[in-house]
């Protein structure tokens, strides 16, 4: 294992590599299996697929830190342009985790910047154009999952996925200007509870929710699916866009007095764009009642706005 502190490096066209600037690893596998508590891993632009094409990566070290969007030869940094792409294989036969990437034991203080994660080689497309998707794995989880404190994930891209997009729980935990579209499951971000204590609250700062997609028969119906944001912890939820979440752009599990909704723009919501469903305390507020927002006892919820966010380039 490598010194606190240390640097690994990856790229896709990659052999033999020793993680070295100079001959970096192949894929991320290689470089989480090396590193240490305090270590960076930086990754190159280009397309991984995990151990064996796998399509799993586990994090079971603390303090760890995984930057994308590199150049080939690491001297310049550009995710949003040139992704790091942690990808579904879809020729994968064997079993696998139920994860793209999630934590295991001490994930706590873990970083990650500048990713892409794209499950749409899970899936079973049509042949023509507009076809859409025609069949998902029932059995698969979200794409990221961790449940250790002071997790912050940013910058990333998460799409494709039919079973959710990204959980956590850990306390103190942050996820910020984040990407997620084009997903079925029960949410984007699962906000969850814990076992012990939360007295930090996850914040959720700066993210883009763009088309959570309901199954139901009709869809936006109401079902406990499709939704932007679950939320059943502590939590912050400040700066965030939200496009036709099916059944709720946030809904709660827990006191709304646990929770503040601040300067967020909602934008063709099928049905909800806030639901709470706490014990004692239930409701709906859609898009035409948002002014009753603040009438539900929220520990903030200002500057919350029904209006096109001008998204474009998706």
């Amino acid at each position: 294992m490598a010194a606190s502190g240390a640097d690994w490096f990856v790229a896709a066209d990659a052999r033999l590599g020793d993680g070295s600037r100079e001959k970096p690893f192949h894929d991320p596998w290689l470089a989480i299996r090396s590193a240490g508590p305090g270590d960076v891993i930086h990754v190159a632009a280009g397309a991984y697929y995990g151990r064996y094409d796998r399509s799993s990566w586990v994090i079971d070290c603390p303090d760890l830190t995984i930057l994308g969007g590199y150049s080939r030869d690491f001297t310049t940094r550009t995710p949003w342009k040139k992704p790091s792409v942690f990808s579904f294989f879809s020729g994968y036969e064997a079993t696998r985790e139920s994860n793209i990437i999630a934590g295991r034991g001490d994930h706590s203080g873990l970083t990650l910047d500048g990713l892409f994660f794209d499950a749409s080689g899970a899936n079973m497309y049509g042949n023509k154009p507009g076809d859409g998707i025609s069949s998902y794995p029932n059995m698969s989880g979200a794409i990221a999952s961790f449940n250790a404190a002071n997790v912050t994930i940013r910058n990333s891209i998460f799409v494709n996925c039919a079973n959710g997009g990204v959980e956590l729980s850990g306390d103190g935990s942050h996820f910020e200007n984040n990407l997620l579209l084009n997903m079925i499951g029960i949410g984007m971000l699962n906000l969850r509870s814990s076992p012990t204590m939360i007295s930090h609250p996850i914040v959720a700062l700066n993210n883009s929710f763009c088309f959570m997609h309901d199954v139901g028969d009709p869809p936006g119906s109401g079902g406990d699916s499709a939704i932007g944001i679950r939320v059943n912890c502590p939590a912050i939820v400040q700066d965030n866009i939200f496009v036709s979440c099916g059944n709720a752009a946030i809904s709660l599990y827990l006191d709304p007095a646990r929770v503040s909704i601040e300067r967020t723009f909602f934008f063709l919501t099928p049905r909800d764009i806030v639901k709470i469903r706490s014990q004692g305390n239930s409701g709906e507020i859609t898009e035409e009642t948002l002014e009753e927002l603040e009438d539900i006892g929220f520990n903030s919820s200002v500057d919350n706005l029904v209006r096109d966010p001008a998204i474009t380039g998706l």
